[in-house]
């Protein structure tokens, strides 16, 4: 059994960020694009929480991760399905989401699959996969966007190495398992 992950903290590095003498240096424009970054990220988050609870990247992530301040900030909310509609209603009608669950469910009906749970059902409203199809039609990225906050991000996980001794106690009790 893998050991439990640790996030990375840093604390040294934290008091720089936050003390008063960097934020004063920073423009006006980096610390909107700080904020966008931010913003997007915890997006993101809550996106791969939703799609996947019991993965070890979700656990690890603070339990009460910052709530989205609207129903527009939430990503899980229909209001954000991606139409027109459901920007105007609020997310309470929704013909093109409609259309989505309705096109998913004929099409595992006609594979013959089970019908689809609410949480399918929820994700083919908001344009996610449901059962590894893709729903609804790819967005294009507006330019002017795209540019502005093209930024590579890199998950670095630091782990000890194992030494030979333990490979060989691991290999051991892995085989005393499968007798």
């Amino acid at each position: 059994m893998l050991p439990e992950g640790a996030p990375l903290v840093y604390p040294a590095f934290d008091m720089v960020l936050s003390s008063k003498a960097v934020t004063k240096t920073k423009s006006g424009a980096n610390i909107k694009s700080l904020v966008i970054q931010e913003y997007l990220d915890r997006r993101a988050q809550a996106e791969f929480m939703h799609e996947d609870p019991g993965s070890k990247l979700s656990t690890m992530i603070p339990p009460e991760p910052k709530k989205p301040v609207n129903r527009f900030a939430d990503p899980n909310h229909p209001v954000n399905s991606g139409s027109i509609f459901g920007l105007v209603t609020g997310g309470t009608w929704d013909p093109v989401a409609q259309g989505r669950i309705r096109r998913a469910e004929d099409k595992a009906k006609r594979n013959g699959e089970p019908p689809l749970t609410a949480e399918e059902r929820h994700d083919a409203y908001m344009g996610r996969k449901v059962r590894g199809r893709v729903t609804g039609t790819p967005s294009k990225q507006l330019p002017i966007i795209s540019k502005s906050l093209k930024k590579d991000v890199l998950y670095l996980a630091i782990v000890n190495l194992p030494t030979e001794e333990d490979l060989e106690r691991v290999q051991k009790e892995l085989e005393r398992k499968d007798d």
